[in-house]
């Protein structure tokens, strides 16, 4: 999946982006700060609590009122019931989440709080059709 996202108005304190691996015991998600910051987390609906990844200032974020670019890409790992994601921000790899189970799931936009504005455009989505 891919999207470009620009911060429009409202309180720069909170984030704004993605969620995607929206599966059956996990959810995780891509906010951008127009501080220049980042954070990456995993929801987890068993124990229904969120789990900080990763969080911090990066020269990949595009802060204020640029645009970012976002970029998760799904690949098969060494094991075929489990996939890794690529996770870019404007093309520089900021993460990998490694093995996590192949199984259908959902993605979407996100904003973290209210009394924001973000504009998304350019979504791109492409299913991956398993083989037969």
């Amino acid at each position: 999946m891919a999207v470009d996202v620009t911060f429009i108005d409202g309180e720069v304190d909170r984030f704004f982006g993605v969620v995607f691996a929206e599966g059956q015991s996990d959810s995780y998600y891509l906010g951008i700060s127009p501080w220049g910051f980042y954070t990456i987390a995993r929801w987890h609906w068993d124990s229904e609590y969120w789990e900080e990844l990763a969080f911090e200032q990066s020269n990949a974020v595009v802060g204020s009122y640029g645009t970012n670019h976002i970029e998760i890409s799904v690949q098969p790992a060494s094991n075929g019931n489990y996939a890794d994601y690529y996770i870019y921000l404007n093309d520089t790899l900021i993460k990998v989440i490694y093995t996590l189970p192949v199984e259908p799931t959902w993605v979407g936009l996100a904003m973290d709080y209210h009394a924001q504005v973000a504009a998304y455009d350019n979504w791109e989505y492409v299913v991956i059709e398993p083989e037969e």
